[in-house]
């Protein structure tokens, strides 16, 4: 049986549902909001191709891993600006430990000929005790040797000595000089061949020796005066005098 209200009713939902399909289809422009999608419901075939551009998205939101691969390049380099300034010096480091000593580099050539060093001294020797041996007992007295040279290649020791000396008692006997020259060290040994003599028969006796001594290179030489008598005398007063020119030649 139809009644009004059973026939309003029926008209109600008609209008309702009609209405909702009608605002549906019909929906004006910014009409729906956030609120009216559940989270989660807008996929990607919901969002039109080439629809996000740039003004939809948040400077600076995005990295790198967001890109696929090769799509961001790597841009032109920038111009290099100007060098800073330069810091202060840091302090030094500690010194490392010496280095084995590298091997003797080979002689150099030898220099221009002429004058290389002059040897001399000129002393006393008072008090010296000559043993005699008929003049084969030879004393070189400290005080009447050169300091040491170390030779260089071509040179030539131009050697010229000379002594004084009086026996501390009268003695009829002579003095003898002789060139000696020691060589890296070694004792001090003769080099004249000749005997250099004078007599104390006037109290006191003077000699010289004179003599030409080629010299090796690298090697160190001594030069000094060596004195000799026949028998046992002490010498009281003494003098010594010599000059040792090296010249190269």
């Amino acid at each position: 049986m139809f009644t009004y209200a059973n026939v309003m009713a029926t008209l109600a939902v008609f209008v309702a549902l009609g209405g909702s399909s009608y605002a549906a289809v019909t929906l004006s422009q910014n009409s729906v909001k956030s609120g009216h999608i559940g989270k989660g419901q807008v996929r990607n075939s919901d969002i039109a191709r080439n629809a996000i551009r740039s003004s939809h998205v948040r400077d600076g939101s995005l990295l790198s891993k967001d890109f696929k691969a090769g799509q961001l390049g790597t841009g032109a380099s920038g111009t290099t600006g100007p060098a800073g300034p330069v810091g202060p010096t840091g302090p030094a480091g500690i010194e490392g430990p010496a280095g084995a000593e590298g091997p003797a580099g080979p002689q150099g050539p030898a220099g221009p000929s002429g004058l290389v060093k002059v040897l001399d001294f000129d002393a006393n020797w008072s008090g010296t005790k000559l043993p005699g041996n008929s003049g084969n007992t030879i004393v070189t007295p400290p005080q009447c040797r050169t300091e040491s040279h170390v030779a260089a290649a071509g040179e030539v020791a131009v050697i010229a000595m000379s002594g004084t000396g009086a026996p501390s008692l009268a003695a009829t006997d002579v003095l003898y000089i002789n060139a000696m020259v020691s060589v890296n060290g070694g004792v001090l040994a003769q080099k004249n061949s000749f005997d250099s003599a004078e007599s104390f028969s006037d109290g006191s006796a003077h000699t010289a020796v004179n003599l030409r001594y080629p010299l090796e290179a690298g090697k160190t030489y001594v030069f000094g005066a060596g004195f000799a008598s026949n028998f046992p005398v002490t010498i009281s007063p003494g003098y010594c005098q010599g000059v040792v020119t090296i010249a190269r030649l």
